[in-house]
């Protein structure tokens, strides 16, 4: 028991490590959710929630779109980045706009707007880094960020856990009318 508690502390003073240390990777995570957060609280929670689930069916689309595989074979790596940097967003920006069309929510009044912003804008950002590690191999050609903060996105099954975490925040958020 102590050794699975010794390792739960050591993995979390790795997690945390960056926090408190106020790293590169803690300011970019940081702008990151406040830039998400400002989004959801002045676009709206239709628009929160549209990017959300955007962002899920453009990882389906992207997944299932094997003439990308023929494209980029013949490219430099780098190159084959931004190209399914490309191809990801142009499936998001389809989805996006017309996910915009079909949801019909908006915020609460009062603390819980503040609230329910700052959790999808969590909720946005963990599904970007999580994509950004787990689809685009972002780490190799953009930015490394540090071991602690890899251990959170980098996990075999940490992309299916931003997934689900953000299809049960989505779902919490529209049932809490």
């Amino acid at each position: 028991m102590q050794d699975i508690t010794a390792e739960g502390t050591k993995l979390m003073a790795t997690v945390l490590s960056p926090l408190a240390s106020f790293s590169l990777d803690t300011i970019v995570i940081t702008i990151l959710v406040i830039a998400l957060s400002a989004f959801a609280f002045y676009a709206g929670k239709r628009s929160a929630t549209s990017f959300i689930i955007a962002l899920i069916g453009a990882h389906s689309m992207y997944a299932a779109f094997s003439f990308r595989e023929k494209i980029i074979a013949s490219l430099f790596p780098e190159q084959a980045f931004w190209v399914n940097v490309a191809t990801f967003v142009i499936f998001f920006l389809i989805l996006n706009i017309i996910l915009r069309s079909m949801i019909h929510s908006d915020y609460p009044s009062g603390t819980m707007k503040f609230f329910q912003s700052i959790t999808l804008g969590i909720a946005s950002a963990g599904l970007l880094l999580a994509y950004y590690y787990h689809l685009l191999r972002g780490e190799v050609f953009v930015y490394n960020f540090s071991s602690g903060i890899d251990t959170i996105f980098t996990a075999p099954m940490a992309l299916f856990f931003w997934i689900a975490g953000s299809v049960a925040l989505v779902f919490f958020l529209e049932r809490r009318r």
